[in-house]
């Protein structure tokens, strides 16, 4: 729901489930939990990056296309790993079918 800057993304959820005094059991999110006491945590917590966060609230910040470029980020990264899985792959044949010969 939204896009918060901070210094290290696994302290800083870990920071927010302790303030909140909600138990982490493995995956489980911050559901039944109102929004306004999430996001209270969230401004209260050290590893929030305080300046990135000001300067987001100070323009219309829209999460939407900062979770499409990350979406796109991925995708790019898993296609060049793949193309590079798929070269690996070919030399490995090609060395292969040169000592069989």
């Amino acid at each position: 729901m939204h896009y918060v800057p901070v210094k290290d993304a696994g302290k800083a959820e870990a920071w927010v489930w302790d303030y909140l005094g909600v138990p982490k059991f493995n995956k489980i999110e911050l559901q039944g939990i109102p929004l306004d006491a999430i996001m209270e945590a969230v401004r209260a917590c050290k590893y929030l990056n305080k300046q990135k966060y000001a300067a987001m609230l100070l323009r219309d910040y829209d999460v939407s296309v900062l979770l499409d470029s990350i979406r796109i980020a991925r995708e790019r990264k898993a296609a060049k790993w793949k193309a590079e899985k798929k070269r690996v792959r070919s030399l490995k044949a090609a060395r292969t079918r040169r000592k069989g010969l």
